[in-house]
């Protein structure tokens, strides 16, 4: 509802301090707290088809992102303007999405008699009708905020996956003038490319080639989340990410040294397929390191890094380009920068294990014990 009401102010914005406000409640209630709502939710639900349950979601999300919503709204754009289509976004969101959350959304399955994965409490009563010991729920650790963030797991998995978030999101932000600093003025044939002089004077991709990539993002994203969701689900976390993280070190070294239409593709596609895999690794991890009872406050420190990243790549590689005059310093750098985490993340991203209460009281201080 509320991002309804965002998308409704960014119809009737009048000037730009509104918009930048506008911007920050659309990433706010967006990709913020909806994002964090959903994720949540799946990770309390299913435990043991955990990683499969949120690759399918993952990849459901991501062809509406990919394929639907792109198409729909560049109708929209041209139909009846950027006011009028956030409009009818804002309706869409406050009667359409807002009453289907209300309807089939809920909470953790324990509220309901449930318990994750489908599976039902043991009765309370024996046969007999005798009181019967409450049945533990479920063989996980509860981890507290303060607790998690103390252990090498949750900083290697997190600094690993802001990395990916940082250097994916200036792959993808800078990828037009990329594309067009590697073809340069070269006519690639299959794809009938010419050269589209913008109004500052560099070259624009041609339109074909941006719908090959965001065609093949689509595609290749859907394939690498149900798999990797089903992959996290039977090996360690820190292997998948591991792998991710060195899929985007081979993207950002590439990048800059294509040439041709299909290299570009297939370095589109090998990006495309290690935000998918981090996206699948971070969304079950922290659920898997440190339990359901506190995950809402442990994940949101983590998908604040991973906004943290986001919001920060894209600068030093327009920087780069600006007093260099190309992005390979940047992708380079990058590079190198995935594979260091892809290190860390094989040294500490090991799942912690927490001390129990015999333990701690065993690692007292003598002095701390009375006398």
């Amino acid at each position: 509802l509320l991002l309804g009401v965002a998308c409704w102010l960014m119809a009737v914005v009048p000037n730009a301090a509104l918009l930048l406000l506008c911007f920050y409640l659309l990433r706010l209630l967006g990709q913020g707290a909806i994002f964090l709502v959903s994720v949540t939710a799946i990770n309390l639900w299913w435990v043991k088809r955990r990683g499969l349950m949120m690759g399918i979601a993952g990849a459901a999300a991501t062809t509406g992102i990919s394929a639907l919503v792109p198409v729909l709204l560049q109708h929209g754009l041209a139909a009846i303007g950027w006011r009028q289509t956030y409009f009818v976004l804002g309706a869409v969101s406050a009667f359409g999405m807002a009453p289907l959350g209300w309807a089939f959304f809920r909470e953790a399955p324990e509220r309901y008699g449930m318990l994750p994965d489908g599976l039902r409490r043991a009765p309370l009563v024996e046969d007999d009708g005798t009181a019967k010991a409450t049945p533990k729920q479920l063989d996980e650790l509860e981890w507290t905020r303060a607790e998690a963030i103390r252990t090498p797991a949750f900083w290697s998995m997190s600094l690993g996956s802001l990395s990916i978030a940082l250097t994916g999101t200036a792959f993808w932000f800078h990828l037009s003038t990329v594309i067009s600093d590697s073809l340069g003025d070269k006519s690639v044939v299959p794809l009938n490319v010419t050269a589209n002089a913008t109004s500052c004077g560099a070259s624009a991709p041609p339109p074909e080639i941006m719908a090959s990539v965001y065609t093949v993002l689509a595609f290749s994203s859907v394939i690498a989340r149900i798999v990797s969701g089903y992959v996290i689900d039977r090996i360690a976390p820190r292997f998948v990410l591991a792998f991710s993280l060195a899929q985007q070190a081979v993207a950002l070294f590439l990048m800059p040294r294509v040439g041709s239409a299909g290299a570009i593709l297939v370095v589109c596609t090998i990006q495309g397929a290690s935000q998918a895999v981090f996206s699948s690794v971070g969304n079950v991890v922290y659920a898997n390191f440190f339990g359901r009872a506190h995950l809402g406050s442990i994940q949101g420190v983590g998908k604040a890094l991973v906004v943290l990243g986001s919001a920060l790549g894209p600068f030093p590689f327009g920087l780069c380009r600006d007093l260099s005059g190309s992005f390979d310093a940047a992708f380079d750098a990058s590079a190198g920068l995935s594979l260091f985490f892809m290190v860390v993340a094989l040294r500490y991203g090991v799942a912690p294990t927490k001390p129990s209460a015999a333990d701690a009281e065993l690692e007292r201080p003598a002095d701390a014990e009375t006398t």
